[in-house]
C-alpha cells in the first residue's frame, strides 16, 4: 500500500551502536515509496553520521524523528547532549572530524535546534540547494559553531600558559584514542563503554569551547612556532605560544573529567587490551598535558589556585633488557641515536654522548627533549605525536639540522639523518644518525 503524501514518523533509540544501524532501517522504510525518489544513499550517509554522532558524543536516549511533506524529507535527530556539533581541525589520517562535511555533501539543508533537554540535529532533502547548510527559525536554533551552553551552577577555572600547538595536537589524539577504545570496547559493553565515552567527551567539548580562536590550525602553530627568530619577517611579533584561558565549567560535568582522565590514563598505561589500538602509544609530553587538564579542573572546582603549565624536567627511566637494535647502536663507532615510539632514547653511541659531554647512560632511558633546547619542547613533542597519528615524515630520510644541548647547557646544530625502522618486536624506532 502506497503512503500518504505527509507524515511524521517518531521513534526511541538507545544510546548504543546498534542504533546506527537501525535508524537507518527505520528511514528507509519510511522513504522507499517516496516519489520523486530521493537519493537513498546520500539519506543513509546522513543517517549515519549525525546517529553516530549522539551516540558517541552524547551517551543518552536518542529520539528519530521522520518528515515527509510538500516534496521534502526532514530528518530530525535528538540527543541529551548540550555541546553543538562543530568544526575540527584533522590530520589527515585520523578517523573522525570529516562528520559536518559528509553532512553538508550529502544534504539540501541542515542546521541545529537546543531545547531545554539537550539538542536536535535535523536534515532535509528536496529544498532544491545542496550542499548549502540552512539554519532553522526557531527560537531554539543555534550555528552549529556556537559555543557550548553552560547552565547557572557553571564554575570559572583558569587555565594557566595552557601551550597552543600541543593543546591542538593532544586534542586531535585525544579524541583518535578515545573513539578506537570505544570501538574496542562496545562488543562486550556497550551501555557503559558509551556512557564512559560520552563523560570524556562532555570534557573535551568544554575545553574547546573556551579556546580562543583566530591562532590558526595544528599546520600553521606548527610552521609558526618551528620558526627561527631570524626567519621571521623584520617587525614581525614572536608567534603566541601560550594563552590564559577561561573555562566555564558546569557542576556536573567535574565527573566528565575524571572519565577523561580515566578512560586516557588506562589507555596510556601498557596494557595488553590498548596494544590492539592503532594509536596505542602516547607521548609522555601528551600525557603530562591531559593529567594538567584534569588536575586543575577538578582542583580549581574544589577551591586550589590555578597552577601554570610547565612541562616536568626530563627525569631518566630505567630501560629494559636491551634490543638488538639498541645493542647495534650502543656499540656503534659513528655517531648514532635511536629513539622508541614514546620519544624515549634506548640507545645512544659513545661517540655522539662524548661530543655532546655526555656518558651514553646518562642519556639512555631520558626523554628525547633532554637534549632539545627548551623553546622547543612542545614543538618536538608535537612533532612526534603527528607522526604517530598520521605518518608525516617531515624530517625522516633526508638530511636534517637539529638544535641540541651539549651537557654544559651550550646549544650546537647536528647534521645527518633520521629513520623509522620497525624493531623485533614490531614497534617503531627512530635512528638518527648525527654528526
Amino acid at each position: 500500500m502506497d503512503q500518504p503524501a505527509a507524515f511524521e514518523r517518531e521513534h526511541a533509540l538507545p544510546g548504543v551502536p546498534e542504533s546506527v544501524g537501525r535508524a537507518r532501517r527505520l528511514v528507509r522504510d519510511a522513504i522507499r515509496h517516496l516519489e520523486p525518489a530521493i537519493d537513498p544513499d546520500a539519506v543513509a550517509l546522513a543517517v549515519s553520521e549525525v546517529v553516530t554522532n549522539a551516540v558517541v558524543h552524547a551517551g543518552t536516549a536518542i529520539g528519530l524523528a521522520i518528515h515527509v511533506g510538500g516534496g521534502r524529507l526532514r530528518i530530525e535527530v535528538s540527543d541529551g547532549s548540550r555541546h553543538l556539533p562543530a568544526r575540527r581541525d584533522q590530520v589527515p589520517l585520523t578517523g573522525f572530524g570529516r562528520g559536518l562535511v559528509l553532512l553538508e555533501e550529502a544534504v539540501d539543508a541542515w542546521g541545529v535546534s537546543r531545547g531545554p533537554h539537550g539538542k536536535t540535529v535535523w536534515f532535509e532533502f528536496g529544498t532544491g540547494s545542496p550542499g548549502r547548510p540552512a539554519y532553522s527559525g526557531d527560537p531554539g536554533a543555534v550555528r552549529p559553531d556556537s559555543p557550548a551552553a553552560t547552565g547557572p551552577a557553571a564554575r570559572l577555572v583558569v587555565l594557566r600558559r595552557l601551550p597552543l600547538l600541543l593543546y591542538a595536537v593532544w586534542r586531535v589524539h585525544a579524541e583518535t584514542v578515545l573513539r578506537e577504545y570505544l570501538l574496542l570496547r562496545a562488543a562486550d559493553e556497550p551501555e557503559r563503554a558509551v556512557a564512559e565515552h560520552a563523560g570524556a567527551h562532555d570534557a573535551m567539548a568544554l575545553l574547546e569551547a573556551a579556546m580562543p580562536t583566530g591562532t590558526g590550525g595544528i599546520e600553521d602553530l606548527l610552521r609558526a612556532q618551528s620558526q627561527a627568530p631570524a626567519d621571521r619577517a623584520p617587525g614581525a611579533a614572536a608567534p603566541a605560544r601560550h594563552v590564559d584561558v577561561a573555562l566555564l565549567v558546569p557542576a556536573e560535568s567535574a565527573a566528565s573529567f575524571v572519565a577523561l582522565d580515566r578512560l586516557l590514563g588506562h589507555v596510556a598505561r601498557p596494557l595488553p587490551l590498548p596494544r590492539d589500538l592503532l594509536t596505542a602509544t602516547v607521548p609522555a609530553e601528551l600525557r603530562e598535558l591531559r593529567s594538567w587538564l584534569c588536575r586543575e579542573v577538578l582542583g580549581q572546582l574544589e577551591g586550589a589556585a590555578p597552577i601554570p603549565w610547565a612541562l616536568s624536567e626530563p627525569a631518566q627511566v630505567a630501560l629494559g633488557p636491551a634490543s638488538p637494535e639498541s645493542t647495534s647502536v650502543a656499540g656503534s663507532g659513528s655517531s648514532q641515536i635511536l629513539v622508541d615510539d614514546a620519544a624515549m632514547i634506548i640507545a645512544v653511541s659513545g661517540s655522539l654522548a662524548g661530543s655532546l659531554g655526555y656518558l651514553p647512560v646518562e642519556l639512555t632511558g631520558r626523554p628525547v627533549r633532554a637534549v632539545v633546547p627548551r623553546r622547543l619542547w612542545e614543538v618536538q613533542a608535537a612533532g612526534f605525536a603527528l607522526h604517530l597519528l598520521d605518518g608525516r615524515d617531515v624530517l625522516l630520510h633526508g638530511e636534517v639540522s637539529l638544535p641540541v644541548l651539549r651537557a654544559d647547557g651550550s646549544e650546537t646544530v647536528l647534521h645527518g639523518r633520521l629513520r623509522r625502522r620497525l624493531a623485533a618486536d614490531g614497534r617503531p624506532v627512530f635512528l638518527g644518525e648525527l654528526g
